[in-house]
Order: C-alpha cells, then sequence, then structure tokens
C-alpha cells in the first residue's frame, strides 16, 4: 500500500515530500508536510499561423535576376550546400558543380594541371551556382490542383527535357533526370497503386513539371546561354592576338602549320574530355602564344649561327626531326606538318634547273639550322600549357 501511495505521488509531482514512504528516522511521522512550491512554467507564444500556400498551377515565371558572376572564397565554400538545396527540390537529379576546363583535373596535354586556373573557374562556377539557386528558392512551389482537376500529364512531360537541356546547358551542375512521383500502392488494390493514387501523383508530377519550367526559363532568361569563365586581361589579348601569332609561327619558317587546335573533343587522359569552344577557345589562344614566344627564343639563339657548321648536328637525324614534329603535334596546339625542306632553287639559291651540288649542300645546312632550332624549342622546358 505504501509502494502503491509513493507511486502515485510520484506521478503527481509530489515526491520527495515528507512523511511519505520510509525515512531514516529523522522525521516524526504525523508531522505535518511542508507545501509543495509549484512551479509555473513560462508560456510559450503560439506560433503564429502560417496562411496556407495558394495554389499556383502552372508557376509564375519569376522576373530573371542579373547575375553577378564574381568568384570568391564564400561561394566556393557554398558549393555543397547549394547543390543540396537544389536537390531538396525534388525536380531534377543534380550531379557536381561543372568546372568545364580543359584543365580541370588529372593531367593536361600530358603535363601537370595549373591548379591555380582550376580554382579560379571553381569560383567563379560557384559564384554562378550562388545565382542560379537564388533563383530556383524564388520560384514558389507548384501545388498540385486542390479541385482534382485531371492534368494532362503527357503534356506536361514533353516540355520536361527540353528544360533538363535548357539547364544542362547552363554548364553550371550536372542535370540529370526527371524525378518522377512515385504513387502510393493500396492492400485493397492488390498492393498496386489505386487510380486515385495514380491521380494524386500525375497531379504532384504536372505542378513539378511547372515549376521545373519556370526555373528553367527564369535561368536562361538570367544567364543567356552556357555560363562560361571570364577570361583574365591576358587571356583576351591573345584571344585577339590569334590570328597574329599564327603568322608570327608561320613567319618563323621552321615548320608547317595549320589551324589553331580547339573546338573539338579531345580525350587527352582518363580524368576529363575537353570541352569545345567557346570554352577551350582561350585556353588555345594562350598556349599558342606561349608557343609562338618559345619558338621565336630557339630561333634568335641561332640567328648568328652558320648553317653549314650545323650539318652534323645529332638534331639533324631524321628519326631526330620526326621524333620532334611528332612531340609538337601532340601538344595540340596547332595543326604540325613536317620540318621545312626546300629545293635549293625554292630556298633562293639558284635558278631552277642549274643548281649544283653546292646549292643544294646550302639548302640542306639551312634545313638542319631550322631542325635545330626545333630540337632547342622542344628542350626549352617549358611545356606546362
Amino acid at each position: 500500500m505504501v509502494i502503491r501511495k509513493r507511486r502515485w505521488m510520484v506521478a503527481l509531482g509530489f515526491a520527495g515530500t515528507a512523511g511519505v514512504g520510509c525515512d531514516d528516522g529523522g522525521t516524526q511521522r504525523g508531522a505535518p508536510v511542508d507545501p509543495v512550491v509549484e512551479v509555473t512554467k513560462t508560456p510559450v507564444d503560439p506560433v503564429t499561423p502560417v496562411d496556407p500556400v495558394t495554389p499556383v498551377n502552372p508557376v509564375t515565371p519569376v522576373d530573371p535576376v542579373v547575375p553577378v558572376v564574381v568568384g570568391s572564397a564564400e561561394a566556393v565554400a557554398r558549393i555543397d550546400a547549394n547543390l543540396e538545396t537544389l536537390r531538396a527540390m525534388n525536380l531534377v537529379d543534380i550531379g557536381a558543380l561543372v568546372v568545364d576546363s580543359p584543365r580541370a583535373g588529372g593531367h593536361c596535354y600530358g603535363f601537370p594541371c595549373d591548379q591555380v586556373e582550376e580554382d579560379a573557374i571553381r569560383a567563379e562556377k560557384a559564384a554562378a551556382l550562388d545565382v542560379l539557386v537564388a533563383l530556383a528558392t524564388a520560384i514558389p512551389e507548384a501545388s498540385p490542383d486542390p479541385m482534382g482537376t485531371a492534368c494532362d500529364l503527357a503534356a506536361a512531360m514533353d516540355s520536361v527535357d527540353g528544360n533538363i537541356s535548357t539547364l544542362h546547358q547552363l554548364a553550371i551542375v550536372d542535370v540529370g533526370r526527371f524525378l518522377v512521383t512515385e504513387p502510393a500502392t493500396q492492400q485493397n488494390c492488390y498492393n498496386l497503386p489505386c487510380p486515385e493514387d495514380l491521380a494524386r501523383a500525375a497531379q504532384a508530377d504536372c505542378a513539378k513539371s511547372a515549376r521545373l519550367g519556370a526555373f528553367a526559363a527564369a535561368a536562361a532568361a538570367t544567364f543567356d546561354g552556357e555560363v562560361r569563365v571570364t577570361p583574365s586581361a591576358e587571356e583576351a589579348t591573345a584571344i585577339a592576338a590569334i590570328d597574329a601569332n599564327l603568322n608570327r609561327l608561320a613567319a618563323l619558317d621552321l615548320f608547317d602549320i595549320g589551324d589553331l587546335l580547339f573546338g573539338a573533343e579531345i580525350e587527352r587522359s582518363s580524368c576529363y574530355v575537353c570541352n569545345p569552344e567557346p570554352q577551350w577557345r582561350r585556353v588555345a589562344a594562350t598556349r599558342l602564344e606561349a608557343l609562338v614566344n618559345m619558338a621565336e627564343a630557339a630561333r634568335d639563339k641561332l640567328a648568328m649561327v652558320e648553317p653549314a657548321s650545323l650539318v652534323d648536328d645529332p638534331a639533324c637525324a631524321p628519326l631526330t626531326v620526326e621524333a620532334n614534329m611528332a612531340f609538337l603535334r601532340d601538344l595540340q596546339i596547332v595543326d604540325v606538318g613536317g620540318l621545312i625542306e626546300r629545293d635549293p632553287a625554292a630556298e633562293g639559291l639558284c635558278y631552277v634547273g642549274s643548281c649544283g651540288e653546292a646549292a643544294h649542300a646550302q639548302a640542306h645546312a639551312l634545313a638542319c639550322k631550322r631542325a635545330v632550332a626545333v630540337q632547342g624549342l622542344v628542350d626549352s622546358g617549358a611545356w606546362n600549357l
């Protein structure tokens, strides 16, 4: 009886009061019980009720936000959180940030990548991701029609692929498939979705399709096409000088050249595939300028050297010449042909039909001088382009 009484007292908050249960004799039985001090809790302010979301069907387009794409460490720190925000929309699969440079990751043209450039590209893309997330969160969540009006799911889904393509082409994040709503299953429908479950899932997908369309439209209007990394002043200068640099390289008269190599996907390693222009143009232009500067320096070192003194140089051996030309081709900067080797008449050493052994020897010596200059270019060691 004492035990039951104590449990009851504990339940009412009187645990520990004198005169209840067993004691050590210090408290006399029948002594007056101290009044229980009632603890009054501070009332919590009631939660302000939230107005119900007005159904939006379809989503009202949001005015585009003018992007300010300026890379920063803060934007980079927000990358993971921003990606999770996009995933939480539950519209499409969201992958990783797109760092779309031929120099991103792994090795670049067989040489170590420039980490500084990769970091700069990531920072600018992270800033573009900030803008994309701001657009996404500004679009209200589309609610299914509360009246249960049947939606034309087939018509709604017709626009999904185009909207996904629009977001994908921005090259900010990897965008995958549309996340279709899975209808609930019911026991009374043989553990399959009942007709009303299918209708609810269709309503949800119609609403999601409308929200995706508004998101894609706002993003397309904001970024106006692919988000590109802003060239530096040096890169902009190199881009403007592409034709001039090609002419400078041809004027060196060392080897045959063609066009600047960009605009084609070239798999250079297991780490990445180079993107086509315009992303690659700025890198290709910068590499071309570096190649021309090094080639001019190698040619100028031999300016005062007599060609005849170089005919026995190992660089003149045919196998060495071909190996050096193959090296330049593998750089994938310009379309490289062969070493320039002209006959005596083409070199201006004699008239056609009247060239003797001496003229042929001079033409060979000039070709050797070109071969030695190319060897100097290859041996320059500054090939982290």
